[in-house]
């Protein structure tokens, strides 16, 4: 610090540190996990909310090359005089599910189980709402079975991050700000 090299000293030092990170056990999974919440939950979470301002383009891609990606062909997604009255519960569910994923995120960042286990069971039950809900209100429709495949993948990758956290020889708990110290004990 005296000879002004303090920044590049610890740049090196953080060089060092990500270099260092995928050779430990304990490195790879928070990699792993920092990768999944930051890389996939986050972005499906803006997608989700974002959705509902722009009248659900998730559900109902406008273009026949989104609607491809889904495998639906193009969309038969229509609201009309009869299903309009079932669209702020659409949007009520897609925002809590939306916001779930960031919950969600920062849950497994903090590596509080119990919070995620619970936070993953609501999302699963808002997706088994969205999927009947909308198989009523645009009957012939799967509009919400991508959606739902996509969530089921996540809540594996969720247990998958659990059961690894599980088997690291001294797992570490981080103390966050709802950090639940029972579950640190486990």
């Amino acid at each position: 610090a005296d000879e002004g090299e303090a920044l590049s000293f610890a740049i090196g030092c953080l060089a060092t540190a990500l270099r260092e990170m995928p050779k430990h056990e304990e490195g790879r999974f928070a990699l792993a996990s920092h990768i999944f919440a930051l890389g996939i939950m986050l972005p499906i979470a803006a997608l989700l909310v974002s959705s509902v301002p722009r009248g659900f383009a998730l559900l109902a891609p406008s273009s026949e090359s989104a609607a491809a990606l889904l495998g639906s062909g193009y969309p038969s997604f229509g609201i009309n005089e009869a299903n309009q009255v079932g669209l702020p519960l659409l949007a009520l569910l897609t925002l809590a599910l939306g916001f779930g994923h960031l919950a969600l995120a920062w849950a497994i960042l903090e590596r509080d189980w119990k919070r995620v286990t619970a936070i993953s069971s609501m999302g699963a039950a808002i997706v088994v709402t969205l999927l009947v809900f909308s198989s009523i209100l645009f009957f012939g429709d799967g509009c919400a079975i991508p959606q739902a495949v996509i969530i089921a993948l996540e809540l594996v990758a969720v247990w998958a991050l659990v059961g690894w956290h599980a088997d690291l020889p001294n797992p570490v708990n981080l103390q966050g700000p709802y950090h639940n110290t029972a579950v640190a004990e486990q």
